[in-house]
């Protein structure tokens, strides 16, 4: 009995550890992908401006 739950203590301390390093990756994904969604507001944003101006010029 105690050395399955010596067993099971360290598959938990494995999964913990996985859990982690997932949580770790997850937050540099959402950083890194919240980066780009604000590039990518600003891309369009200034695109829909450049495309506003042509067509004021044009008039």
């Amino acid at each position: 009995m105690i050395e399955s739950l010596a067993m099971l203590q360290g598959k938990y301390g494995m999964l913990q550890d996985e859990l982690s390093s997932f949580q770790v990756s997850m937050v540099i994904l959402g950083s890194v992908t919240s980066f780009h969604a604000v590039e990518l507001a600003e891309f369009s944003f200034l695109s829909i401006f450049l495309f506003e101006s042509s067509c004021l010029n044009q008039m």
